[in-house]
Formats: C-alpha cells, structure tokens, sequence
C-alpha cells in the first residue's frame, strides 16, 4: 500500500489471514513507525504523541539524555562549529528533507538512534552543545559528526590525519564538564542531578579506524590501533561515571572491556556479566551495578539487573 502525508488508517488494512501476518512481521518495528512518522507529520511536536514508547526506555524513567559520539548520533553539532562543517552536505539538503523538511546537521535524511530513544521516553530531541542559547534542561548532545575516539594528537602521532574535525571523544567530555560546571553547584548536586539521567558513550571509533585506512594504514595497523580505542571509550564511561552518570549505555563495546570500566579490576564487586561478561572486581563511587551485553549493546547502571 502506498502511504502519503494525511492518509487515514482503518482495521480493514489490518493482516487477515497468516501470510499477512507472518509478512508484516519481517518489517523491522523502527523502519515501521520511522515510515509513518516520516509520511504522516509535518510539525515536529505531533511526534511525540504519535511515537509509542519502547519499554525498555519508559520502564527506565530517565529525565534526560547525554550523548557523545561520532555521525551515528550528531544532531547539529559539526556544521556549527567550523566552516568545514557549514560547508559540509550535511548542512544542505537533502539531508533532513523526509522527516525536518530542512538540513538540521544530522547525516541522514530523518531521525537518528538517539531521535528514537529520546522520543520513546517522552523528551524533546536533543539540542546539540554548538546551537546558541539552546534549551538543554532534558539534556545535552555532544557528538560531533567525522569525530574520533583518540586525540588527534595521537593520531597524528601514528601519522593518521582526522580531517573533519578535532572534537574527538576527549573535547566532547570537556564539553561536558564544562557544561555540568556551569548547571551543578557541587559534585553532590551534579550526582543528584544525574541520577535519572542516561549517558550515551558512542558509538565512536569507527572514523579512527576509517581514517587509517583510507590514509595507507595497514591491516595489521588498525589491529594495533584496537586497545588504544578500547582503552579510550573505557575511560570515557570512568569519567561520566565521576560526573554522576548511573546509566551508561555503550554501543558497539565489548563486555569484558566495558565490565572493566564500569567496576574496576579486583576485590568482590557489583557486576553482572551477559553473553560472556563475568564478574569483575567493584569500583568505589561507580554508582551502583554493571551490566555488559554481548558485543553490540553495553550498559552500566544502577540496576545490575538489568541487560
């Protein structure tokens, strides 16, 4: 069936028999309600009483959203903060033009993972740092398009140019700092503060990789290049954690390592491991449990029950 902007739904268009069941059930349920939401609204506002909420998200009860990454999750940041980014594509149609009808700096032509997450828990999507005098009391998105996990200083070091831009994964949580600094009166009010918070790590590292070896880097390169990154989204989670985060999600970590950020190494802890976690040593002033999924989601949270 063809679908355009103001077509009314009926029961009647519901499945009827079970090969329409079992068809509609190979639709992916975020490509279903993205293609609706992308025909059926104009004003931004409507999505939020139109998106049904992913259990999961509503369950968690969370009042804001920080985010730091690459691409996968900018929502405005890189065409704000250089000319390089003004001038990009992502600045231009057609990026934006199915769901904003305009270039918000997202690369894509609609919502992203995080446009998803904050609508299903009933937030306003994310403001990114770079936009003036933005509202950012549900939170704060950092992640900047073409970024990487490792200073450019380092890269640089390995002979690896980062030619978009030279907020890598360690700017984006000065950023942040900064940013906590400026709405927190002390480390106890910002852990207050954070408590219902989510902080999204990532996804970032995959430009690091990219830029290597679009720039001659070998294979075996890139391997050596694995624990530097590993090690640097690692300490990303670490010092969300100090800034008060309880809920930490990672995606595209690996259990081991991010049970390891999330807890420490040694002693008897509150760790909880899935898919090849296991469990790890406590780290004081964590926040409460970890809980690691196997390779493409992770989280850190106050609820070790959870996965």
């Amino acid at each position: 069936m063809l679908i355009a902007k103001g077509h009314k739904f009926s029961l009647s268009q519901c499945p009827k028999n079970e090969v329409e069941v079992k068809e509609i059930q190979k639709i992916p349920y975020a490509l279903a309600i993205g293609s609706l939401m992308y025909d059926q609204l104009s004003p931004m506002s409507n999505a939020l009483h139109i998106l049904p909420k992913f259990p999961y998200f509503d369950t968690l009860n969370f009042d804001k959203i920080y985010q730091v990454g690459d691409s996968i999750s900018d929502t405005g940041n890189l065409i704000r903060e250089s000319s390089i980014g003004s001038l990009s594509p992502f600045a231009r149609l057609p990026y934006g033009e199915t769901f904003f009808k305009n270039a918000t700096g997202r690369c894509s032509n609609g919502l992203l993972m995080i446009d998803f997450i904050a609508l299903s828990a009933g937030l306003p999507l994310l403001k990114p740092y770079k936009e003036a005098k933005a509202n950012f009391s549900h939170g704060v998105n950092f992640a900047v398009a073409g970024s990487t996990a490792l200073p450019v200083e380092i890269l640089a070091a390995m002979n690896v140019l980062s030619p978009v831009t030279t907020s890598s994964l360690d700017v984006q949580l000065d950023w942040m700092h900064s940013h906590f600094n400026s709405t927190c009166q002390s480390q106890t009010d910002c852990a207050e503060k954070n408590s219902n918070s989510l902080f999204m790590v990532g996804e970032i590292g995959g430009n690091d990789y990219n830029y290597a070896l679009f720039q001659g880097k070998s294979i075996q390169e890139l391997k050596d290049m694995v624990p530097l990154i590993v090690d640097t989204i690692a300490n990303a989670v670490r010092r969300v954690i100090r800034f008060g985060a309880t809920r930490v999600v990672v995606p595209g970590f690996d259990s081991k390592s991010l049970q390891k950020a999330c807890c420490g190494t040694g002693g008897g802890g509150n760790c909880v491991g899935n898919g090849g976690g296991g469990g790890g040593g406590g780290r004081s002033g964590s926040g409460g449990g970890c809980v690691a999924g196997a390779g493409a989601v992770a989280v850190c949270g106050k609820y070790g029950s959870r996965g």
